[in-house]
């Protein structure tokens, strides 16, 4: 089955420790080499894999790579190499007198519902 020009997300919302992160890899290795548009998204523990080795090679085999924002500013991550990954999501942002939730990136649609809603402190 010619599977070029074909689209795939994977969704990554555990620790890089977890199997899954490996099982991912995998999958997006065999989707990019053949020919599949790679999609993954890192949300929850998820970002934390943002910078991992085996994740970088995906970006630089062609995959686009989105992270959620909220979740980097959870884990006190900072949103580093615009270039290489598509942060998208919602920031929060404090003043002294209220907190408000802004859009990151130009494009909201790959971030799941849940994330689009207000988290509490």
């Amino acid at each position: 089955m010619d599977l070029r020009k074909r689209k795939l997300g994977l969704l990554l919302s555990t620790k890089p420790e977890d199997p899954n992160l490996a099982t991912a890899v995998r999958l997006s290795k065999a989707a990019l080499d053949r020919g599949v548009d790679l999609y993954l998204y890192l949300i929850d523990d998820g970002v934390l894999a943002k910078d991992r080795p085996e994740v970088q090679e995906l970006a630089t085999r062609g995959a686009k790579l989105f992270v959620c924002a909220y979740g980097c500013q959870k884990r006190r991550i900072p949103l580093s190499d615009p270039d290489r990954l598509n942060y998208c999501g919602l920031v929060r942002r404090r003043s002294s007198r209220t907190t408000a939730y802004a859009p990151v990136g130009s494009s909201l649609g790959p971030c799941l519902a849940r994330h689009l809603a207000p988290y509490g402190n």
